[in-house]
C-alpha cells in the first residue's frame, strides 16, 4: 500500500497460462474462496478465463496493519487494484464482486477512480460505515454486535496467537455470549468487543452522521465519483435494501439493479416458512451466471444475456419482473385511511431469521397492559422503505407501530405508549390504481 503496510492475498490463475482479466475481492473475513460475502464460484470463474484473487483487509488475516473496518478501504482498494492489473498475469482488466463489507469496499475503492477495474458487482451493500453502525440515529445492534463477535472476532484471536505464540491467557470468542451481549445494558459495556476492536466505542461516542469519524467512508458522499459500471444487487428483507436502492438511484445510467426476496445473508426459495416458489433462490438465478455475464460485457464486449436496468422479484405474485427503473415511472400514489380503534401490543421483537420481517411474519394480538404516556401529539412521518408486492383481491393491510424492534436495534431505555389518531392513513405507491371502492385495500389499525 502507499504507506508502505503489506496485504496479503491469495490469487488462482485459469489455464492456459497468460494474461487474463482479474475479478478481485477484499474481505475481513478471511481469504478463502467461499467464506463469508463471496458468493460466486470460483472454478466457474477460472473455467471462464478469469483470475480470482481475494485479499485480507489491513489488519486481518496475514495482512499487516490494524484493522479500521472501511476506514481507509477506498485508499487500499485503489491501491490493490492498481497492483493487480500491472501483474504480468493480468491483462489491465480488473473486476470486482463480493457482498456486505466486500460490497461497499468496491464502491469506495472505483470511488479513487484507479486505472484497470472495468465493472463491479457489490452486493447487499451499506452506503457508509455510519449506515453499517446506525439507522436513523439508533445503533443497529443485531448487525454490529454479531458480525464483530461471531464473524470477526474468532478470526482476530486467530491472528493473535500466530503473531505472537508466547501471549498467554487469549480470552475466548465471544460468540458464545452473544446473547447475554445483546441484553447487556448499557450497550456500549462490552469489554469483550473493545478489547478487539476499540473503534466500537469510537462508534457508540459519535452517533452524529456528520463527524468527522464517518467521512472516509460515507459512500453517498462519492457518488458523483463512481463511473464504472455497477451490477447491484440486494434483497427485499436485507437491513441494506433501501441502502443498495439509493446507490442504484445516485448512480442510474452506470448501474443495473437486482433485487430478490432475500434477507441479507439468505437467497433460499423459502423464508420464514414461506415457499416463494422454484424461480426464487439465488440458486435458481445462477447467481455466477449473472455475473459472468455483466463482466464478460464490459470486458470482453459479449451482449448482455438480460439488459433490464432493474430485475425484481414480486412476493405476492413470487415472479421475476423486468423493469427500466425503480421506482416504476407509472406508479401513483393512493392513500388508504386507518379504521378502527387499534389493538395496543407488547413491544415487538425482531424476527429470528436474519432479522427479516416479511409478510409471514406476523405478531399476535394481545391484550393492553399499562403504559407510560411519554409523548405529545403530533405529526410525524414515516417512510416504509422499499417493497415490491401484489396484493390480492380481498387482501388487507395491516399497520403495526412498535415501541422497539429488539435486538436489531438498541432498545430505549424508557417505555411508551403510542397512539394513532385520525387523519392517518398509509400512503401506498401502486402501478396501477384500484378499479372502485370496491376493489380498493381496505387497511385497519
Amino acid at each position: 500500500m502507499r504507506d508502505g503496510v503489506r496485504l496479503a492475498a491469495t490469487v488462482w490463475l485459469p489455464e492456459p497460462r497468460g494474461r487474463h482479466p482479474v475479478l478481485l475481492a477484499r474481505t475481513p473475513y478471511g481469504r478463502g474462496p467461499y467464506g463469508p460475502g463471496l458468493r460466486l464460484d470460483v472454478t466457474r470463474l477460472l473455467s471462464a478465463g478469469y483470475a480470482v484473487m481475494v485479499q485480507d483487509v489491513r489488519g486481518t488475516g496475514e495482512s499487516e496493519g490494524d484493522l479500521r473496518f472501511l476506514t481507509g478501504e477506498a485508499a487500499d482498494g485503489h491501491d490493490t487494484v492498481t497492483w493487480a492489473a500491472r501483474q504480468a498475469w493480468c491483462d489491465g482488466q480488473a473486476g470486482r464482486f463480493g457482498d456486505s463489507y466486500l460490497g461497499i469496499a468496491q464502491l469506495l475503492a472505483v470511488s479513487e477512480r484507479p486505472d484497470g477495474p472495468r465493472a463491479i458487482a457489490p452486493s447487499v451493500s451499506p452506503a457508509g460505515l455510519h449506515d453499517v453502525v446506525y439507522a436513523g440515529g439508533v445503533l443497529r445492534l443485531g448487525v454490529v454486535l454479531p458480525v464483530l463477535a461471531t464473524v470477526i472476532a474468532p478470526l482476530q484471536l486467530a491472528r493473535r496467537a500466530r503473531l505472537d505464540p508466547g501471549e498467554k491467557g487469549l480470552p475466548a470468542a465471544p460468540a458464545a455470549r452473544l446473547g447475554e451481549m445483546l441484553r447487556r445494558l448499557p450497550v456500549g459495556d462490552q469489554p469483550e468487543i473493545t478489547d478487539l476492536f476499540p473503534f466500537y466505542a469510537d462508534w457508540l461516542a459519535h452517533p452524529d452522521p456528520s463527524d468527522e469519524l464517518w467521512r472516509d467512508a460515507d459512500l453517498e458522499a462519492r457518488y458523483d465519483k463512481i463511473e464504472v459500471p455497477a451490477l447491484l444487487s440486494s434483497g427485499w428483507y436485507d437491513y441494506f435494501r433501501d441502502s443498495t436502492i439509493r446507490t442504484y438511484r445516485a448512480l442510474r445510467g452506470r448501474a443495473r439493479l437486482v433485487v430478490g426476496h432475500w434477507t441479507h445473508a439468505l437467497r433460499e426459495r423459502t423464508l420464514a416458512g414461506h415457499d416463494y416458489g422454484e424461480h426464487a433462490s439465488g440458486e435458481a438465478v445462477d447467481w455466477t451466471g449473472l455475473h459472468l455475464d455483466w463482466f464478460g460485457h464490459w470486458m470482453r464486449g459479449t451482449p448482455l444475456k438480460d439488459d433490464a436496468k432493474v430485475r425484481v422479484f414480486v412476493t405476492g405474485a413470487c415472479e421475476w419482473r423486468a423493469m427500466a427503473g425503480w421506482p416504476p415511472e407509472d406508479e401513483a400514489a393512493v392513500r388508504y385511511h386507518l379504521g378502527g380503534a387499534g389493538t395496543q401490543r407488547r413491544p415487538a421483537r425482531s424476527c429470528r431469521r436474519q432479522r427479516c420481517a416479511p409478510p409471514s411474519c406476523t405478531t399476535t394480538a394481545i391484550p393492553s397492559r399499562p403504559w407510560a404516556a411519554t409523548a405529545r401529539p403530533g405529526r410525524v412521518r414515516v417512510l416504509l422503505g422499499n417493497l415490491a408486492h401484489v396484493f390480492g383481491a380481498g387482501h388487507r393491510v395491516r399497520v403495526e407501530v412498535a415501541g422497539s424492534d429488539f435486538p436489531k436495534y438498541a432498545r430505549h431505555p424508557d417505555s411508551a405508549r403510542i397512539t394513532i389518531s385520525a387523519p392517518s392513513y398509509l400512503l401506498l405507491p401502486a402501478t396501477g390504481r384500484p378499479r372502485s371502492s370496491r376493489d380498493a385495500v381496505r387497511p385497519r389499525s
